[in-house]
């Protein structure tokens, strides 16, 4: 293969990578925002996909070769049947968070944009929960823009939208691989396997609390009493799977910049897909930008500036106008202030299972790393912050965790024979949790329990007397008097 082909297709991939999370956001504002406003909007984002693909491109990668065709034929094999197993597209059985996702992503499909329930039209019951007032739907539905709207322009059937769905996750997938095999400079079996199988050492878990690992279970909930939880890359597929694709692949595309001129705009477009995560984004971006004094002038241009501005400023409207965008947040030892010292001892064991234990390894390897210290601190920190059940922890630690996976697979390839062997056996411990994840997904699947559960088909229409759950629908996913909201007011059509 010639060096300019070679050079050809790695470009494509770079800018394919690079619209794969900017797309969704134009969607967005085109779908949701007043015409003139989506345009003014727009322009920036078009010179930033430009530059931010100039700037990665600058190093030449050669990943496909006649030697690597049965790799990456591998890879796909493998990628889509993960995806198959997770849930995504309704074809094989489904974690208990789809009940909203489903929903979610068949109402993107089916209603105009924005999206407006009218209220009086569910049962009387509903009614009595959630009022009979039109609301506007709201929510970081970011991710299942792009295949929602090829399944409104052509028209498709459910089947349709889901195959869709599927296809876009799996190619998000690919993409991130492609990008891990580029950071590294070589198409690696390994970050194949670590992007399925990299998860914390959860199975020590059962063995503290003595109790018994059947390989089905969702083991990442540490103690009975205290929720805190690090998520595999699997859990995070099979659970928040809009959450957790786009951002690792932001996060393998700031990994490659060559400079920090546009680091802070790519990060921002986080936020558009997971307001929990920007939480461990913005400490990263700030270090990432600012790391290197001779180098902070850069950070201030008009496309860095702009559109992280235009992300935040209405992304961030819109996530506050719903009824639910407010909650509390606090320490988790005040949380737990009534049994402090059993939260103690499981948070020094949760740490030193899922992150120390690892970090001891990468230390030498990564210390001068510009973001090694952050995520390090970020680790360390997360399980004291607590935020609606635990999803702080749980969410604000994507990117951290992501980072600091990238950090293994390069520290593999440099450390000696003896560390080399004692680490891959603390990454086998660690992949019997998504072991455990794909099983229960596999097994439930093979007996033909998948037929899920659609207690919720649509979220303008109701069919179910579950207050608990219609009362969720209500205060996550409802905009009251969104007409008097600042973003619709300003901003929306």
């Amino acid at each position: 293969m010639s060096k300019n082909h070679s050079f050809s297709l790695d470009k494509l991939l770079v800018f394919l990578s690079i619209l794969y999370v900017t797309i969704p956001v134009l969607v967005f504002f085109f779908g949701w925002l007043k015409e003139a406003v989506a345009l003014f909007a727009a322009v920036p984002f078009f010179f930033f996909v430009y530059f931010v693909c100039k700037d990665i491109i600058e190093t030449e990668t050669k990943l496909f070769t006649k030697e690597t065709y049965i790799y990456w034929i591998i890879a796909i094999a493998v990628i889509c049947i993960w995806v198959y197993f997770s849930g995504i597209g309704a074809f094989s059985f489904q974690n208990g968070d789809h009940w909203v996702r489903n929903p979610i992503y068949r109402d993107l499909c089916s209603y105009r944009w924005p999206v407006i329930y009218d209220l009086s039209k569910e049962p009387a019951f509903v009614q009595s929960i959630t009022g009979s007032d039109p609301v506007a739907f709201s929510y970081y539905f970011t991710f299942w823009l792009v295949p929602a709207l090829i399944s409104k322009v052509f028209g498709l059937s459910e089947l349709g939208c889901n195959i869709i769905l599927f296809l876009w996750s799996v190619t998000g997938l690919l993409l991130i691989l492609y990008n891990m095999n580029r950071i590294i400079g070589k198409c690696s079996v390994g970050s194949l396997l670590m992007l399925v199988f990299f998860s914390g050492m959860d199975i020590l878990r059962c063995v503290y609390y003595g109790k018994p690992y059947q390989f089905i279970e969702h083991i990442e909930w540490w103690g009975d009493l205290y929720r805190i939880q690090y998520s595999s890359n699997t859990t995070q597929l099979y659970w928040v799977f809009n959450q957790s694709i786009p951002l690792w692949l932001i996060i393998c595309l700031t990994y490659q910049l060559q400079s920090n001129k546009y680091l802070g705009a790519l990060y921002a477009l986080s936020f558009a897909y997971s307001p929990w995560a920007i939480f461990g984004v913005i400490p990263i971006a700030l270090v990432g930008s600012f790391s290197k004094k001779q180098n902070i002038c850069q950070v201030f241009n008009l496309i860095n500036i702009i559109t992280t501005l235009l992300t935040a400023g209405i992304y961030g409207l819109f996530y506050v106008a719903s009824s639910g965008s407010s909650g509390g947040i606090g320490t988790t030892l005040s949380y737990y202030r009534t049994r402090l010292f059993g939260f103690l001892i499981d948070y020094f064991i949760f740490v030193l299972t899922e992150f120390i234990l690892y970090w001891l390894f990468v230390y030498k390897e990564k210390k001068n790393d510009k973001y090694f210290w952050i995520v390090s601190m970020e680790l360390l920190l997360f399980p004291m912050v607590w935020m609606r059940d635990g999803n702080f922890t749980m969410r604000a630690s994507i990117p951290a965790l992501f980072i600091f996976m990238l950090y293994i697979i390069e520290t593999m390839n440099r450390i000696e024979t003896k560390s080399k062997i004692v680490l891959t056996a603390m990454l086998l411990i660690g992949s019997l949790t998504p072991i455990s994840e794909i099983n229960r997904s596999i097994k439930n699947t093979l007996i033909g329990n998948y037929d899920n559960e659609e207690e919720i088909y649509s979220f303008g229409n109701i069919q179910t007397r579950n207050e608990a759950r219609i009362k969720i629908v209500k205060d996550q996913f409802f905009i009251y008097d969104y007409n008097e909201s600042i973003f619709f007011k300003s901003l929306g059509k």
